[in-house]
């Protein structure tokens, strides 16, 4: 079998320049890239890739810290973090957290090829921190525990979770967008109301939002 290659290079918003000699990669990567560059110049919006951070993707090395500076990098911005199609999958060991990020948007390059796996315990995958966190959307991942999790009246491993208990939510956090995802071994899938007995003091945390395709 030959596996034809092509030259890859970007610039600093991470949108692919004419070849030169800094990057060789397949030509079907190749294709996915250019197609992906070429919407982001008609779109003009700036994409962070969780590579160019030092996620490896490769099911080894722990992309936790990675992927967290790229969130904090394009998310005060509003900006696309974007996971190209791994290896075999992006290691995380703890929680990757969304603070006050209105606009970002975290995409893969589809569930079925993307997939970001959870090695910590009763732990979410995503979640939100700040109360009046809007205008987010999650799509094209799949999310995944490396062991199934146990049933809990009051479970962390929720794949994308809310507020943390005790966090004082009086907004709540809304126009949220989830899409084309596919979750894995998780305790539940999304963690919408609050569940601290006797908590009377904040609203619910999400309203507003969409879920699509999951």
């Amino acid at each position: 079998m030959v596996i034809e290659y092509e030259v890859l290079s970007f610039n600093s918003l991470n949108i692919m320049l004419p070849p030169s000699r800094t990057n060789i990669v397949p030509r079907d990567d190749f294709n996915r890239f250019r197609k992906l560059s070429e919407s982001l110049i008609d779109s003009k919006m700036p994409v962070v890739n969780v590579r160019v951070y030092g996620a490896q993707g490769d099911g080894v090395n722990d992309d936790t810290t990675a992927i967290q500076r790229a969130l904090a990098v394009a998310g005060p911005l509003g900006q696309r973090v974007f996971f190209p199609r791994p290896i075999a999958h992006y290691k995380i060991t703890s929680a990757l957290s969304i603070a006050n990020y209105y606009g970002l948007t975290i995409e893969g390059d589809g569930w079925e090829t993307t997939e970001i796996r959870q090695y910590g315990n009763n732990v979410p995958i995503f979640q939100f921190t700040h109360d009046n966190t809007h205008s987010v959307n999650i799509e094209k991942l799949r999310l995944t525990y490396a062991v199934n999790q146990t049933f809990a009246l009051q479970p962390n491993s929720v794949a994308i979770a809310r507020l943390a208990d005790g966090v004082a939510s009086f907004s709540g956090i809304y126009h949220l967008a989830f899409r084309d995802l596919k979750i894995i071994g998780a305790t539940y899938g999304f963690s919408v109301i609050r569940t601290t007995p006797g908590d009377t003091t904040s609203t619910s945390p999400w309203w507003g939002s969409e879920w699509s395709r999951i």
